[in-house]
């Protein structure tokens, strides 16, 4: 069994399976934790009903079995590697056969043990290995980005998904109704007369518009099943999205929004990363115009046929040093091109210094106005009033079934906007959460303030 599938056997028992009401109908556990290749839950004929922390607590922790964070760790830990073993003795055999064609005939035979070009280079082994260093950290940093953006999005696509779900139920129930209606309308002796007539007509054509509504809105729902399976791996199966509670504003301030960002966003560390990692390249290249030494052994068998021939027989040593004098500029080109690349990651920080303020500040500004327009629907008496008028009214009488029905249907569509203004404040939440790279539990815990930035 795979890692990816067995994360799909843990996972999914974790994130589905740790609250009794997150399955719903005779679902057992054996069905909703039994992998398929993708490692996920497998299908089951009894939908599963999914909450909006675990679905995408769920969808992380598959991103991360299917190592769609690590693969930059792991690449400059390779690199980190590489640098190391670069500073540490290499031994290369060379040997050597040599064939004189002037001044006699004779073979002359060296073998030798080179030591390692690279071992004797002190300053440049400690700077290489400063800069994969910094790799390792700037790729930390980058997969904890990307770990927060696909939290973001998976929390998008579960209320995406949501909002859908709504559309299905608002479009059957207006369907049911016009139906309802429609039939009503057929059933009355309407003796030609022409007002009538056209209402008829034209409740026959609302249910069959309504027809036409409910298919779009069931096959935009499937399109974002589909998107919430994709994202955390799940085979094909009916879902069931858990409702939301009604979204309250957190404890928190624009103030406390600005200062949590500056110590907790990852892509400012990671620039400041690759900053401090530039200014190594830089000194590395400068390097480029100091001399470079080279050891090594061998053995000479001092021997050949040439009248000239007078080298002694046996082991020797060799040091050599290799004075750069000329180079035609290149190392002077390495240097500007080092110092260019570090002067822009220093223009990428600033952007970033300057950008994001006020990327919180709107995000901060949306959710509040999001809270805002959510109390104003929420609370609005009007609808709540005319249904009970309505059905006052018809139980004296004043009022038909069809027009009871229709108040009905006003009041669940001011319920589908409720539904929709509550799932905007969570929407307008995770786009502060992206903003602030912190997670929902933190921003409703107010921010607390750590002593440790991730």
């Amino acid at each position: 069994m795979s890692r990816l599938q067995v994360y799909g056997v843990l996972g999914a028992a974790i994130a589905l399976l740790s609250a009794a009401p997150c399955v719903r109908g005779n679902a057992s556990a054996e069905a909703l934790a039994g992998a398929g290749d993708g490692g996920a839950p497998a299908a089951t004929n009894a939908p599963i009903r999914l909450l909006l922390d675990g679905y995408v607590d769920l969808a992380v922790r598959y991103a991360e079995a299917s190592g769609q964070f690590g693969s930059g760790v792991a690449l400059a830990e390779a690199q980190l590697e590489l640098a190391r073993s670069g500073a540490k003795p290499q031994l290369h055999l060379a040997p050597q056969v040599r064939t004189f064609v002037d001044g006699g005939s004779g073979t002359d035979f060296d073998l030798g043990i080179d030591i390692g070009d690279r071992l004797l280079e002190i300053p440049q082994n400690i700077t290489r290995k400063k800069i994969a260093k910094g790799r390792i950290s700037q790729a930390g940093q980058r997969a904890l980005r990307a770990r927060e953006q696909y939290a973001v999005k998976a929390q998008l696509a579960f209320l995406s998904a949501l909002a859908a779900q709504h559309t299905v139920r608002l479009s059957r129930g207006r369907l049911n109704a016009l139906r309802t209606a429609s039939s009503a309308w057929e059933a009355m002796e309407l003796n030609d007369d022409e007002a009538l007539l056209d209402k008829q007509a034209a409740s026959a054509l609302a249910a069959q518009q309504a027809v036409e509504a409910a298919a779009d809105a069931e096959a935009l729902y499937e399109a974002c099943v589909q998107q919430l399976h994709s994202l955390c791996g799940m085979e094909t199966g009916k879902l069931e999205l858990e409702e939301l509670p009604a979204y309250a504003f957190p404890d928190i301030s624009l103030a406390r929004c600005l200062s949590w960002w500056q110590r907790h966003r990852s892509d400012l560390a990671a620039a400041k990363e690759q900053a401090a990692m530039m200014s190594e390249v830089v000194r590395l290249a400068r390097y480029g115009r100091w001399p470079r030494a080279r050891m090594g052994v061998g053995y000479d068998d001092g021997h050949s046929d040439t009248e000239f021939d007078d080298d002694p027989r046996g082991v020797f040593a060799l040091f050599a040093l290799s004075v750069p004098i000329w180079d035609a500029g290149e190392t002077r080109a390495r240097v500007a091109e080092a110092e260019a690349r570090r002067d822009a990651v220093d223009a990428e920080i600033e952007l970033i210094k300057t950008e994001i303020p006020g990327t919180v500040t709107d995000a901060f500004s949306q959710l509040r106005a999001a809270v805002h327009a959510f109390q104003r629907v929420r609370l609005d008496p009007k609808p709540a009033r005319a249904l009970r008028e309505a059905k006052a009214r018809f139980s004296n009488s004043q009022l038909s079934s069809v027009e009871l029905e229709e108040a009905e249907l006003a009041w669940r569509a001011h319920e589908a906007d409720v539904a929709s203004a509550n799932r905007d404040c969570y929407a307008a939440e995770a786009k502060l959460c992206e903003a602030l790279q912190a997670s929902r539990m933190q921003l409703a815990a107010g921010l607390v303030e750590d002593s440790v930035s991730p």
